[in-house]
């Protein structure tokens, strides 16, 4: 659930046209787009807690 208190995947929003990812590597913007949506699952080692990262969620349907 974001910060906002809103769940992206509620099933009474509308399903998105369009998803795009966005990345910052070394000053340069890398925007890649997508027809629909990419259901997505964050992830943060807690031994390492600079290690957080996003995966795509096979389970999730799309």
């Amino acid at each position: 659930m974001l910060s906002t208190g809103f769940d992206p995947y509620d099933p009474q929003l509308p399903e998105p046209r369009r998803s795009t990812l966005r990345h910052v590597l070394d000053d340069h913007l890398l925007e890649i787009s997508f027809k629909g949506r990419i259901g997505l699952k964050f992830h943060s080692w807690w031994q390492e807690p600079y290690w957080k990262f996003w995966t795509v969620d096979r389970s999730r349907k799309s």
